[in-house]
């Protein structure tokens, strides 16, 4: 039988979405994203809250409120949720009190960040600008951040900019950048990116932030640059990226929109002979983008919190550069903000790129390079769902139901979400759940659903989500919510073994590049 990790093999289900009716909320926060997440926050006074209220104040609104979701008001189910208690303990708390459990502090919500290769603020000399229109305004950059008051945990992913998906409400499939792109009023082509992403991947979105090149340009210097290292001499002539030695360096807005840009990124090794290192383009782009993220972060973060003159000149640009969802109130939730990354480290903030795959170079795809969706995007796209990487939720559960009345309880299971099938074997007189390592959480979230006593067996030849129900000569109800369980699968403990491997002798091996970024950031 298949193994089954908890990220892939998943079998997606529609996401509900209650459009966003708009009201303020507890732990709305104030994102500045560009290509990379640099912050503002407003924890230095009355004087420098009133500054801020009036710089904020300025910061362009886009009117999509309607378009965008709603933040659940509850998380998604899942085994860890199942109540389990033996008899005698219910018998026990049927007499006590309880204390009411307190208020959480907001919900987990989801921003979308595009970064706009709009360049007509730019200096006309900037390299940045040969051979581009200066007029354009398109989403060259596509992240989603999720942020989780309860947890203090951030996710950012990266989406592709050639990933293909249908554009909403057009009714072809294209790159997904391409739904920022039609002739249309600019409102409605944020409206258009927004639902696309929420439709295509499945996933609600709460607010909408973007700045464009001069933006991230500006707020680079305004911070004082951000160091990154190089394994070696590095270039890229549609850029202007020009690095002489590997090593780190500090970046100011030029060199780093040149680095967070550059797609043909050459380096230099010891030989003297220069490689390229973004054979995957777009996708090696953007580990660079993360990679500068995070070093942001762990440089800036704190700094911005506490420096009034930098704070000052952030909001400066704020008020110029940034555009937001008219989904929060950005003056009254940027005291929350400084409290969420007033001490933020890079370590704090988790990075992924989506799982894609390069699609076939056919008419069906427009003769161009384009990227598809892997299996394993689904365990990623989960978390801005609320799902964690190691929840076990009905649709990652395997059911082979077993027994005469089979189909009817394979159906109620999936209609919950898990996925059930009707299998030909017989099962025994006993209502049974089979499980192997790992199967426990699967086994009784399983069993809450069935109105009825379970027998628990281990099996072998099971392993991790996937567990067998045999049902006897009468098939149990299917609850539409879970009851609490008094007899549940207990953990397996797998067995302990010895092994002895060859002895090894490490063999240092020289780098081919001339610095090695591995190595720890010198102080």
């Amino acid at each position: 039988m298949p193994l089954h990790s908890p990220v892939s093999l998943i079998r997606s289900t529609a996401v509900t979405r209650r459009r966003l009716r708009w009201t303020r909320s507890r732990g709305q926060r104030v994102v500045i994203g560009v290509n990379v997440v640099l912050i503002s926050a407003l924890a230095i006074g009355a004087g420098g809250v009133w500054y801020a209220a009036q710089k904020l104040g300025d910061v362009q609104r886009i009117d999509v409120a309607a378009e965008l979701t709603a933040a659940p008001g509850e998380a998604p189910l899942t085994a860890a949720d199942i109540q389990i208690i033996d008899p005698a303990t219910m018998a026990a708390q049927a007499g006590s009190t309880t204390t009411e459990p307190s208020e959480p502090p907001g919900p987990a919500e989801n921003y979308l960040i595009v970064g706009s290769d709009n360049a007509e603020e730019v200096d006309p000399n900037n390299p940045i600008l040969v051979g581009r229109d200066v007029t354009s305004n398109l989403a060259d950059t596509i992240m989603l951040l999720r942020l989780e008051p309860e947890t203090g945990a951030a996710t950012l992913l990266s989406i592709p900019r050639d990933l293909e998906v249908e554009i909403s409400g057009k009714g072809r499939n294209l790159k997904i950048n391409a739904a920022f792109n039609f002739d249309e009023p600019y409102a409605d082509r944020v409206a258009r990116l927004i639902n696309t992403v929420e439709e295509s991947l499945d996933v609600g979105i709460q607010h909408y932030l973007e700045v464009d090149i001069a933006a991230f340009q500006r707020l680079v210097d305004q911070v004082g640059g951000v160091t990154v290292c190089f394994d070696g001499p590095s270039r890229d002539g549609e850029t202007g990226l020009d690095i002489a030695t590997g090593g780190w360096h500090e970046l100011d807005g030029t060199a780093a929109l040149a680095f967070v840009r550059s797609r043909k990124m050459e380096t230099q090794n010891r030989d003297g002979d220069w490689k390229n290192v973004s054979g995957r383009a777009d996708l090696d782009r953007i580990e660079r983008q993360q990679e500068f993220a995070r070093e942001a972060i762990d440089q800036v973060a704190g700094n911005i919190t506490t420096s009034p003159a930098l704070l000052f000149g952030v909001l400066d640009i704020a008020a110029d550069e940034l555009a937001v969802s008219n989904s929060f109130d950005i003056v009254g939730d940027g005291r929350n903000l400084a409290a969420w990354f007033g001490g933020i480290e890079d370590e704090d903030l988790l990075t992924m790129s989506l799982a894609v795959q390069d699609l076939p170079n056919t008419a069906q795809h427009g003769n161009e390079f384009r990227l598809g969706l892997l299996a394993e995007a689904e365990g990623q796209l989960d978390i801005f769902r609320g799902i964690g990487p190691f929840d076990v939720v009905p649709k990652r559960v395997d059911v082979p139901v077993l027994g005469a009345e089979r189909a009817s309880v394979s159906e109620g299971l999936a209609e919950l979400g898990f996925d059930a099938t009707s299998a030909r074997s017989a099962s025994g007189e006993a209502i049974t759940i089979r499980y192997g390592l790992g199967g426990h959480q699967a086994a009784n979230l399983v069993a809450a659903f069935l109105d009825t006593s379970i027998e628990f067996v281990s099996d072998p030849d099971l392993f991790g989500n996937e567990i067998v129900l045999e049902l006897g000569a009468e098939a149990p109800a299917v609850l539409a919510t879970p009851r609490v369980l008094t007899v549940a699968a207990q953990e397996l403990v797998p067995p302990t073994t010895t092994a002895v491997g060859p002895t090894t002798t490490a063999v240092a091996v020289l780098s081919e590049w001339p610095f090695d970024c591995t190595l720890p950031k010198p102080e």
